[in-house]
């Protein structure tokens, strides 16, 4: 009956659970309150809300002002946000070093949530390091941003790096 926040562990392939009580903290699925737990910029979650009515999920931190953002990538399924506070087009993002294919079975994917149809789009990484759409074709207009956490899955028997660079000045 309480809200949830659902994190992706690569690791162990599945979720952190963090619930909140009625005193509004958060706790972990063990009882212990959730006081050393944090987020990162570049981490996806999922929020679970109990309420009946539609709620407002306010989500406040530091604009990142690192030259280069670094994300492991294990190998499965990651849940990852792009770690700057703007949007970017996947293909023009520096997130091409994965593993490629000529067909979706063999490369890694990208699976983002569209609200719409209320359903997964898959990417893969063709061998031209562009994403694809599930038809084959050069994905378009596809944005990755602040607050859109998706999936990527690393097809890789081995992590590897995702460098992203900053894309603004301060």
């Amino acid at each position: 009956s309480a809200d949830l926040i659902s994190v992706w562990d690569p690791v162990a392939q599945g979720y952190l659970e963090y619930w909140l009580k009625t005193n509004y903290i958060w706790y972990t699925s063990a009882g212990l309150p959730a006081s050393n737990s944090s987020l990162t910029s570049a981490q996806g979650f999922f929020v679970t809300s109990r309420r009946a009515t539609n709620q407002t999920v306010v989500v406040s931190g530091d604009v990142p002002d690192v030259d280069a953002y670094t994300n492991t990538l294990r190998p499965g399924y990651n849940m990852v946000s792009y770690p700057f506070s703007t949007e970017i087009d996947i293909n023009k993002s520096a997130l091409t070093n994965g593993k490629t294919g000529k067909t979706s079975g063999s490369a890694d994917l990208l699976s983002i949530w569209n609200s719409s149809s209320q359903q997964y789009a898959e990417y893969w990484l063709k061998t031209n390091r562009i994403w694809h759409t599930s038809g084959g074709v050069p994905a378009s207009n596809v944005t990755v941003g602040a607050g859109k956490a998706f999936w990527y899955q690393n097809r890789n028997s081995v992590n590897f790096n995702w460098i992203e660079p900053r894309p603004y000045t301060f």
